[in-house]
């Protein structure tokens, strides 16, 4: 199932949950199946995502559904913060995994022992890893390694 497009996979899990009667689940499935759809067809072009689009997608679902519990939290109603709490643990799974600050720095080091020496060169070098890299962190390592070669 991990070589399927993401989008597939949640296909299959609304069936799944379907058949096994999980409403909970089924409504976390189908609320992502919708936000894919509704940006696939945003500029009526009807064009499937890349998986860095659809991984964006999704992120900012988890990270309003935790905003939400949040808020939800602050405002002493731990039973509607506990629900957004399962939605987003939901949604996590179907992320791309990023790379960890360790893995950016050892490739920005590598980056720069290749002939780039300037923010811009290697935040374009950067740029192709999408989703898999978190760009405020490759900048803040960047410019660290870069004040130090």
């Amino acid at each position: 199932m991990e070589n399927q497009p993401i989008k597939s996979q949640i296909e299959q899990r609304v069936k799944d949950a379907m058949r096994s009667g999980d409403k909970p689940l089924l409504e976390v499935m189908r609320s992502m199946l919708s936000r894919i759809s509704q940006k696939e067809t945003a500029d009526k072009s009807r064009r499937e995502l890349t998986p860095d689009e659809t991984n964006a997608v999704l992120k900012k679902m988890v990270t309003e559904r935790l905003d939400v519990a949040k808020l939800f939290t602050e405002n002493q109603r731990p039973e509607l913060a506990e629900k957004e709490t399962y939605q987003a643990n939901i949604i996590q799974p179907y992320l791309l995994k990023e790379y960890d600050a360790a893995q950016v720095r050892a490739l920005i080091t590598e980056m720069i022992a290749d002939g780039n020496t300037t923010i811009k060169d290697v935040m374009n070098q950067v740029r192709p890893y999408g989703a898999l890299i978190n760009g405020k962190i490759a900048s803040d390592i960047a410019k660290e390694l870069l004040a130090t070669a």
